[in-house]
């Protein structure tokens, strides 16, 4: 089974075709069809924060699901049209929960911008103006 995700083509393998589930009172969350719609809906503020707030309330333990898409993720970041603040600081919070999550997501941006210092800089703007509760999760919003 395939998809689309930013306009970058997505093919599960065999390892990642169970979809990762989190349990809530509410109903269960597919964090891959959330990420999609995520990248769909990306020039709509609203949504995109509704979304976000959903995806919030992923366990951590679903970070495999967002590392496997995490190339796409990164192009959808970079050449978003608009700032997604919002989604920023969901995978800024991974990154917060996984050192490993982290060097991913910088190799995956590094090599998405490559040579592209006005891109580049742009993000590091929206990550700086991402807002925490924690001073400590601000400080690696800078850091990364």
């Amino acid at each position: 089974e395939g998809g689309i995700l930013g306009g970058v083509s997505v093919y599960r393998t065999e390892v990642s075709a169970v979809p990762i589930f989190m349990h809530s009172a509410e109903s269960d969350i597919d964090v891959t069809r959330l990420l999609q719609k995520i990248c769909k809906y990306r020039d709509d503020e609203e949504i995109e924060e509704g979304l976000c707030s959903r995806l919030s309330t992923v366990s951590r333990s679903a970070i495999s699901q967002v590392e496997f898409l995490l190339p796409a993720l990164a192009n959808v970041l970079l050449h978003a049209e608009q700032e997604m603040l919002f989604f920023t600081r969901e995978i800024l919070r991974f990154c917060i929960s996984s050192s490993h999550f982290a060097l991913k997501l910088l190799w995956a941006l590094q090599t998405a911008a490559v040579r592209d210092e006005e891109t580049s800089k742009r993000l590091q703007v929206a990550m700086g103006r991402c807002r925490f509760e924690a001073r400590g999760e601000e400080r690696v919003a800078r850091l990364l």
